[in-house]
């Protein structure tokens, strides 16, 4: 199980990811992760769970930990299959600011999702996102910049297109938000 959540973070980041996997509610002989979706940050080969299946790391262990290892389980836990458990650790992220390269893909892979609070706590707080990581995260990822594009369209034209014009779907605002920084 452990070699899956390494393959989710940059290499730089083994020893911290090691140490948080002992510290997470792990089930034991059951289904922890879901398949993962692949991306690169710096050139590097990542795969990132889909979903994750497991509770909630303890709050006095997370108070316990490091900024790194606090901002690596925020990460893990935007993948849960929970989405008020996704966007708890999302508002933690963006609280604490955008300072690592290696965060933005997890974030990023928030907005192709059909949870419209979580897009629009996004979008709210999209002044704390770094663009120049945007910029070179979508870049550098080509056919996921596509495919959550995409998403947000498809799940828009599913869930939202009766209740929200294009002009006022916050996805949308999503959308030209990554075109402004790739184009800046």
């Amino acid at each position: 199980m452990g070699n899956i959540l390494n393959k989710a973070f940059p290499i730089s980041l083994k020893q911290e990811v090691k140490y948080i996997q002992k510290k997470l509610p792990l089930k034991l002989f059951s289904q922890n992760f879901s398949h993962p979706f692949q991306i690169f940050v710096d050139q590097e080969n990542l795969f990132i769970p889909e979903r994750i299946y497991f509770n909630e790391i303890s709050k006095d262990v997370y108070e316990s930990l490091s900024i790194t290892q606090k901002t690596i389980v925020d990460c893990i836990y935007t993948r849960h299959c929970d989405g008020f458990v996704r966007e708890k650790y999302l508002t933690n992220l963006l609280e604490r600011g955008h300072y690592d390269y290696w965060v933005t893909p997890f974030i990023i892979k928030l907005t192709g999702e059909y949870v419209i609070e979580i897009l629009s706590r996004i979008q709210k707080q999209v002044d704390q996102l770094n663009d120049a990581f945007i910029k070179d995260f979508l870049l550098e990822n080509p056919p996921f910049h596509y495919l959550i594009t995409q998403r947000i369209i498809s799940y828009w034209n599913y869930y939202y297109r009766w209740d929200y014009s294009k002009e006022i779907y916050v996805g949308f605002d999503l959308i030209k938000y990554y075109t402004d920084c790739i184009e800046s």
